[in-house]
Formats: C-alpha cells, sequence, structure tokens
C-alpha cells in the first residue's frame, strides 16, 4: 500500500512540475533582414546586389516597441562582396535602439565595439564592422531595407524533459502493479 502512495506521490509531484517553470522553454523571434547594397552592386558591376540579416530578440517582442538590450540575443550579417560576415551575441553589444513594426519596416541602431548596423524607416541601411573607418565611412549601404518575422523558435531545458520521463515511469509503475 505504501508503495502505490509512494508511486502515486512521485507521479503527481513529477507532473506538477513539468507545469511550473516558465523557464523551461526560452523563446526567440528571428527577424531577417533583406537590403540592396548599393556600394556592392557598384563594385560587382550589376544593377542591384542583395544582402541578408538576422536579429534575434527573446519574445516577448512586441512589433512597434523599443528594442533594448534585454530584448537581444544576436545579430548575423551575411557579407558581401565588400564586407565579410559577422555575428554580434548580446555579450557585444554596447547599445540598441529603435524598433521593428509589424509590416517590416524599422528605424534601428545596434552598436559595439568595432562597429554598428543602422536602419531608417525610409528603407535606407548601412554597417561596419572591424575596420578603422568604421567611424566615418560604412562598408556597406543601401535601399530597400526590410525586415521579415520567423515564428519563435523554442529551445526546451533538459531538466522539463527529465520530468517528463520521470512522470510516464511514475505512471507506469503504478499501472503495473494494479
Amino acid at each position: 500500500m505504501k508503495s502505490k502512495a509512494l508511486a502515486a506521490w512521485a507521479c503527481a509531484a513529477a507532473l506538477w512540475g513539468i507545469g511550473l517553470p516558465a523557464h523551461a522553454i526560452r523563446a526567440y523571434t528571428s527577424d531577417h533582414f533583406t537590403g540592396n547594397c548599393i556600394d556592392c552592386a557598384a563594385a560587382g558591376g550589376v544593377s542591384s546586389y542583395t544582402t541578408n540579416a538576422a536579429l534575434n530578440l527573446w519574445v516577448p517582442y512586441v512589433f512597434g516597441a523599443p528594442i533594448t538590450t534585454s530584448d537581444f540575443l544576436s545579430f548575423t550579417y551575411e557579407g558581401s562582396n565588400l564586407l565579410n560576415a559577422y555575428t554580434i551575441n548580446a555579450s557585444q553589444l554596447s547599445s540598441i535602439s529603435g524598433y521593428i513594426a509589424q509590416d517590416g519596416t524599422a528605424n534601428l541602431s545596434l552598436q559595439w565595439a568595432s562597429g554598428y548596423f543602422d536602419v531608417t524607416a525610409s528603407g535606407s541601411w548601412n554597417t561596419c564592422n572591424g575596420t578603422t573607418v568604421c567611424a566615418t565611412v560604412p562598408a556597406d549601404y543601401g535601399n530597400q531595407g526590410s525586415f521579415g518575422a520567423t515564428p519563435p523558435a523554442g529551445v526546451p531545458e533538459p531538466a522539463s524533459i527529465a520530468l517528463a520521463g520521470l512522470a510516464l515511469a511514475g505512471l507506469a509503475a503504478a499501472r503495473r502493479r494494479r
């Protein structure tokens, strides 16, 4: 009798624990940037040159609200024919200001020790990373810049998976003893 009560108590505790931790899944949204790089096109002798980047923000970021450093996870610029790809994580970020609207327009400024990324609501953008001329000349710049969001991605915490397994094992043990 004691073992049945103990198994039932363990099951209940494990199942109750699964629903508790709100921190078990930390989700983020990836806002993908696409823009026409004017100086890249000129250097390549083509009429347009598409560049891409991704801004990862912790959920819940609400479109149109000011972005803060606590919202920021990372920023990756995929590079061009003039500027190498780079990624900036939260520990490297000096400042962030602005917003991303639901329609993809943005007024956003990211700053870090060796560079920056800026985009205006009109779609003008520029970036620079790791060069001594960053203060005066952007390495890549262009127009038609906009963001498009993808659904939040969650990363489950291993302890939650272990708790779910413990709950299922307890239920199976209790059922077998009947």
